[in-house]
């Protein structure tokens, strides 16, 4: 069972005295059975570098008790459907289909978002979208219970192709929430308790949003963000006392991660309009169909063949130093990438200058992701249970699109469209 040396009550009380929560440092004891349940956690912007003991001592704990990746990555682009389609599907995006929240599909011609609004073809669901199965879907095929929670109602799209992946969807839209997202995630977490400790739910997962709209609303090195992940550190361990509270904990695989990272992002540019890439190609005659913009920019052109006059047009010193851009990738640069299904390539896309953030002015962003940097793909990423090895710490670099294979292979179930590697040296 469950072994720490320090509860919650003790971290609260340590806290208050103003005592650094390591000197008190949580401890998990390996698991010992056989792996028979999942539960997977994603943090929102969790970034390598908030995997702090003093920050996150439960994480940690898991961390130290089964295997922490040192250089884990997400997926180009670094955004919070491919992050987390990916490690669900074992699938990148041009596996997928789907490459970003909001994109343009050339097949539907259509521009598509699967977030707190949703546009798809008619008489579609998000998860007819969705090209290969989910891990939620091949345990079902083994008759395994499964329960997720999700920020946005386009996260229908993790039932899966078959539509019937998750047992219990529970998709309580963040952007009608309007209290503290602390006070969201803690309600989330609660119904996730319930989902495994009294429905039995065999996979089961949650995705918590706070320390990325902190990171966004006071950037990534604040007060606010090292709070909000405390808090959800705080919830990961009732939640760990909860699984070992059901009889649980030796049997269950623990897997947090972050689904991308975050950048400080102080030089805002426009999206559209006056003074944006939009506009500067309006006015040479080539019409976008669909921007997507972050710190990052994803292009569809409503003409493609004029894609590699945008390029030109873009990729030179005035352009880069007037739309803060580091580089240019045009259509046989991205095709070479292999990151996006034909059907949703853009025409270009542009890597920006460390700092830059398209949006709208003026911005209230101080941190933004879906770009190439390291701060946008480095996350935290910690498996422990039955099965994994205990006390490692993996240098290599791995892809957290590796977690559904490397469930699927622990606990017995057939993922075949998987294209991502087994995180073979993380299992005993």
């Amino acid at each position: 069972m469950c072994a720490t040396t320090f509860t919650l009550s003790v971290a609260a009380a340590v806290l208050a005295a103003g005592v650094s929560v390591a000197s008190a440092q949580v401890q998990y004891t390996p698991a010992q059975g056989e792996p028979k349940h999942a539960l997977i956690i994603f943090i929102d912007g969790f970034r390598a570098d908030l995997l702090d003991p003093e920050l996150a001592p439960h994480i940690a704990a898991l961390g130290r008790a089964g295997t922490r990746f040192a250089n884990a990555e997400a997926g180009f682009p670094s955004d919070s459907m491919p992050g987390i389609l990916g490690p669900l599907t074992g699938a990148t995006p041009r596996g997928t289909g789907v490459p970003y929240d909001e994109y343009y599909d050339r097949h539907y011609k259509l521009a598509i978002e699967i977030t707190e609004t949703v546009t798809v073809p008619p008489g579609l669901k998000p998860h007819d979208l969705l090209r290969v199965p989910t891990l939620f879907e091949a345990a079902k095929a083994k008759g395994l219970r499964t329960a997720f929670i999700s920020k946005h109602i386009g996260y229908e799209i993790l039932q899966g192709p078959s539509g019937r992946g998750v047992d219990r969807l529970e998709l309580p839209e963040s952007a009608n929430w309007k209290g503290p997202f602390k006070e969201y995630d803690a309600q989330n977490f609660e119904t996730l308790t319930t989902m495994i400790a009294k429905d039995g739910a065999d996979v089961a997962g949650i995705y918590a949003i706070a320390a990325n709209y902190a990171m966004k609303d006071h950037g990534v090195a604040s007060a606010e963000t090292r709070a909000a992940v405390a808090d959800i550190d705080a919830q990961v361990g009732r939640l760990v006392d909860a699984v070992a509270a059901a009889g649980r904990y030796d049997d269950t695989v623990f897997v947090v991660m972050g689904d991308h990272g975050d950048t400080d992002t102080p030089d805002a540019i426009a999206s559209k309009g006056e003074g944006s890439v939009v506009g500067f190609l309006a006015e040479q005659g080539i019409k976008a169909a669909k921007i997507t913009a972050d710190d990052v920019m994803l292009a569809w052109l409503a003409d493609s063949s004029q894609a590699q006059k945008a390029v030109s047009l873009l990729d030179t010193p005035e352009a880069k130093a007037r739309y803060g851009i580091d580089r240019v990738l045009g259509p046989d640069e991205l095709k070479s990438m292999r990151d996006f299904a034909d059907d949703q390539m853009p025409d270009f896309v542009l890597l920006v200058k460390p700092g830059t953030v398209y949006t709208k002015l003026p911005s209230k962003k101080k941190a933004e992701h879906g770009g190439a940097f390291d701060s946008d793909r480095r996350v935290a990423f910690v498996l422990e249970g039955p099965g994994i090895k205990s006390g490692t710490l993996v240098e290599s670099k791995v892809n957290i699109f590796s977690t559904a294979p490397t469930l699927a292979k622990l606990l017995g179930l057939s993922l075949p469209s998987a294209t991502s590697p087994v995180l073979t040296e993380a299992l005993r």
